[in-house]
């Protein structure tokens, strides 16, 4: 039986979105905050300050949201931060 790592919720975890603009272009960490929006399977929201980087997180799996730019990437490392 596979090992499976279970994550607890936290209030805010650190998104890596690589640059997607060249090998040699360092990528972004973006941090975000549980907000009390919710996606289309009632997972919590996620928003970043600026309000425009918005995912759902399972475990250490990010999913970019609707017109969130993650330069093609359908899912991110995300980090749980204390």
């Amino acid at each position: 039986m596979p090992h499976t790592q279970h994550y607890p919720q936290t209030q805010r975890d650190a998104i890596t979105l690589p640059s997607g603009r060249g090998p040699h272009i360092p990528a972004t960490v973006h941090i975000v905050y549980r907000s009390d929006l919710r996606g289309p399977d009632d997972r919590p929201v996620y928003i970043d300050d600026t309000g425009s980087f918005r995912v759902l997180i399972t475990g250490d799996i990010a999913e970019p949201l609707g017109d969130t730019d993650s330069h093609g990437h359908p899912c991110l490392h995300a980090v749980p931060l204390p």
